[in-house]
């Protein structure tokens, strides 16, 4: 009798255990759709889909030639700019000097400082657009934002990318030192855990510790016993361990 309850004991913990496990699958913890804000022609592409890439590494990059063109025109503009305005400054204190010395108009004074504002407001608006030159300069090419591997590439030298009507992306990368592993959780397991509480997630064969990244409020899903809500679990990936999204894992949350 005694063994008999030992063995429905062992068996009822195995069950709670077992209830506590929720299958997952793997999906990229950061992963993002890389463009260019601007229409131009592809120069060159750096990358292949699944090579590795360092944080700030050139990815590809549109033909430079029109957007240094761009550059260098605001420059002259801007040069051009600072001297008529250094003139108009000259000529308003020369009109100021004369006007003291009651040998110029009021109307003469007041054409001086009407032209000093003119220029002063025309080296400003060249000023913006050498800021704007070098922006677009800077955004004609795509640089990695972080250290990740290339998922896909969407362009080739000669492509023409037509940003006015939307945004084009051009490469996917993915940051594959983070994973997430996300289940289909009823409320009642979501109850007992909170963001960032440590948990396990068990993928190939080892246990790997985690935090807790999403409690969704939103159902997903739902099975005979109600609603289901997502749950994510983001963990560093051990160099040791080589996986891909989309494989199914196991979330522990008996811990």
């Amino acid at each position: 009798m005694i063994r008999i309850l030992l063995v429905l004991s062992a068996l009822s913990v195995s069950a709670v255990a077992f209830a506590e496990k929720l299958e997952a699958r793997l999906e990229w913890a950061n992963r993002v759709e890389l463009a260019i804000p601007l229409s131009g022609v592809v120069d060159k592409v750096m990358v292949v889909p699944g090579q590795r890439v360092k944080s700030g590494q050139e990815l590809l990059s549109l033909d430079q030639r029109l957007f240094e063109a761009n550059k260098n025109k605001a420059g002259a503009l801007l040069g051009e700019a600072a001297q008529d305005r250094a003139e108009a400054d000259r000529q308003l204190s020369r009109a100021l000097e004369l006007y003291d010395q009651t040998v110029l108009s009021d109307y003469d004074k007041n054409m001086a400082e009407i032209e000093m504002a003119r220029a002063n407001a025309l080296w400003h608006t060249a000023k913006a657009a050498q800021v704007e030159a070098q922006i677009d300069l800077e955004q004609s090419r795509i640089a990695a934002p972080f250290d990740g591997v290339v998922l896909s590439v969407h362009a080739y030298p000669g492509q023409v990318v037509n940003n006015q009507l939307a945004v084009q992306p051009l490469i996917v990368l993915a940051d594959d030192t983070r994973l997430v592993a996300k289940a289909k959780a009823p409320a009642d397991k979501l109850a007992s855990l909170k963001s960032g509480q440590n948990l396990k997630v068990g993928v190939g064969g080892a246990w790997v510790g985690g935090k807790v990244l999403d409690l969704g409020m939103d159902p997903i899903d739902e099975n005979e016993r109600g609603p289901l809500y997502e749950l994510g679990v983001v963990f560093n990936r051990p160099e040791t361990l080589l996986v891909r999204v989309g494989i199914p894992v196991v979330i522990r949350i008996n811990e």
